[in-house]
């Protein structure tokens, strides 16, 4: 993309037709509670929970973070193991915050009204993070 300059205009619109794409399929996605199908049947939560802890993107980005830090300076055992602990710990902790949080939105997206609200908020952060991301 770099070597054709040309080319980043292009891929920026169509990148912001994307984003504002999936706002829009968000913020109108069906709301409430569906009856009189599978969809009725909600995940089991352990499947679920070790779904999201074994998250490879959250071990990617937070493997990201502490890759480049030295904590225990002459010792890149005792480094790595620390390191390695103190990802697990948080890995663990930001996914059941988020299981809890899912759990909590999950109960208030079966109200039609809240449900709504609740996505069409999700469909403007997603936008204004990308508005934030791009802009200076």
């Amino acid at each position: 993309v770099l070597t054709a300059p040309g080319l980043m205009p292009v891929l920026s619109v169509a990148a912001l037709a994307y984003i504002l794409y999936l706002a829009y399929r968000i913020a109108t996605a069906p709301v409430g509670r569906k009856t009189g199908g599978a969809t009725d049947t909600a995940p089991a939560l352990v499947s679920g929970y070790l779904l999201a802890i074994a998250n490879p993107k959250a071990f990617a980005a937070f493997g990201a973070v502490f890759s480049s830090v030295v904590i225990l300076p002459g010792d890149a055992f005792a480094d790595a193991a620390l390191k390695m602990a103190v990802l697990s710990t948080l890995i663990v902790v930001v996914h059941t915050i988020w299981l809890l949080l899912g759990v909590g939105l999950a109960r208030a997206m079966g109200d039609p009204t809240w449900g709504r609200i609740i996505n069409i908020g999700f469909a403007a952060l997603l936008v204004l993070s990308v508005a934030a991301a791009l802009l200076p």
